[in-house]
């Protein structure tokens, strides 16, 4: 295992960002850049990323933590909210 900093988006020759991003993790084709340890960047998708991220585990089947932090993180008007944050049942009862 080795350890990787996701330095920003990918941009094309033209300065287009590489790939769309979608709130569905699934079909989100946002492509990033990647620094190595060892100077060199590569580019990655959001699923390889996050496949990497959630996926560690040692010879035991244990997990241990691979995310150590999270830089520039932003949040835009179409975040939820804490007050916001509620599930409606077939019945129609909030929780």
């Amino acid at each position: 295992m080795e350890s990787a900093t996701v330095i920003n988006k990918s941009k094309d020759k033209d300065s287009n960002y590489i790939g769309t991003y979608n709130s569905n993790p699934i079909i989100d084709t946002t492509v990033y850049d990647v620094l190595f340890q060892d100077g060199t960047v590569s580019q990655y998708s959001t699923n390889i990323i996050a496949e990497n991220v959630y996926s560690q585990k040692d010879e035991k089947g244990y997990r241990y933590r691979t995310l150590d932090h999270i830089y520039d993180h932003r949040i835009d008007n179409s975040a939820l909210k804490d007050s916001d944050a509620w599930v409606v049942s077939k019945n129609g009862r909030k929780s």
